[in-house]
Order: C-alpha cells, then structure tokens, then sequence
C-alpha cells in the first residue's frame, strides 16, 4: 500500500502509548479506510481545520482519528464508524490477534490539537469517499 502525502508529519512507530494529546482526554475514534482517511486529513489541514493525532494500521488499511468525546451520539456516516475510545481493528479482532503488526501514528507538524475537529471530520470523508467514487468510475 502506497500511502502519499503532500504536508509534512511526524510519525511514531509505535502503537502503544498512545500521543498525550489523544491519551490525555475521554475521546471517540473515528474509524475508516486509510486512503480515505489520509486524503481526509490532507484536506483539513490544507483548509486551516484542527487535525489531531491518527493511528494508522497497514495490515488492515485502517485508520483511527481520535474526536471529542460525545461525538459517537451523532456520527451516522456510511463511509466510517465511530466507537468509544476503542483503537481496535475489527479485522484483528475476527482473525484472533490480539494486536495489529503493523501500527503507526501520524501526528500533525505544525499543530498540538488534541482532536480532529468532527463536523470537519464527517464533511471531508463523505468529500473525499465522492471524490474517489469518480476516479474509480
């Protein structure tokens, strides 16, 4: 999987702990596909939105952008889910690992939000999943 970027991040290779910023406070994990999510991501940065932490994992093509908490109450997209503090791949958990082998955060350069802003979130996935409906049309 080739996972492309066009602004600078940190990245820690490391899946537990996780950055004091996501630890640090009760969150909901938005849970999606890696390309959309990543592309997601690019786009918030680029308009000036929030962007926190992500954990990504390669083995499944997943990745988790940690919200504030409350915001699994009004989530509702088809495009991803969102859970309560679980960081978690469902596919581990159906094949039995315990543990993703592949697990990596993404952490913005040049900002320390804790979160990603969600109503931001939920726009530019439902944008960016559109987007790449067209290309594979």
């Amino acid at each position: 999987m080739i996972l492309a970027t066009r602004l600078p991040w940190h990245v820690q290779f490391s899946e537990t702990p996780r950055p004091r910023a996501a630890a640090a406070i009760g969150v909901d994990v938005v849970v999606t596909a890696l390309r959309v999510g990543m592309s997601a991501l690019e786009a918030l940065r680029f308009e000036g939105e929030p962007v926190g932490p992500a954990l990504c994992c390669l083995a499944h093509g997943s990745m988790f952008i940690p919200v504030e908490a409350g915001t699994i109450h009004r989530w509702g997209a088809a495009h991803s889910q969102c859970l309560h503090d679980s960081w978690t791949c469902a596919a581990a958990c159906e094949s039995g690992w315990s543990r993703c082998p592949r697990r990596f955060w993404l952490l913005p350069h040049e900002t320390s939000f804790p979160t990603t802003s969600p109503d931001g979130l939920h726009h530019q996935l439902g944008a960016t999943r559109a987007q790449l409906r067209m290309v594979a049309a």
